[in-house]
């Protein structure tokens, strides 16, 4: 993997907030370059979105960017961690804005 890659996605997490829910801009923005990355590993085009609709929980977008940098090449089925992320909206939490 090439070592940007690592580098943008290592600078992404340490800019989460401590607050354990990920915001669906936020989570979308690490999919897309946990994507980025493995397709360009994969010497492969875009060819696949997958989308971050809700607010998520943060071990819930750090398994499916896990996923996405373990699965091998070629790329071609949404892991299933990712797959939740379109059905499962994280729960609200205790503090009201």
């Amino acid at each position: 993997m090439p070592i940007r890659a690592v580098f943008l996605i290592l600078l992404l997490l340490l800019a989460c907030a401590t607050d354990n829910v990920i915001d669906s801009y936020e989570g979308q923005q690490r999919i897309n370059a946990a994507l980025a990355a493995k397709y360009k590993q994969c010497n492969q085009p875009v060819s696949m979105l997958i989308l971050v609709p809700f607010d998520e929980q943060e071990p819930d977008i750090k398994n499916c960017e896990n996923e996405i940098l373990a699965a091998s090449c070629p790329f071609t089925r949404m892991p299933a961690s990712c797959f939740l992320l379109l059905i499962k909206k994280a729960p609200k939490g205790d503090i009201d804005p």
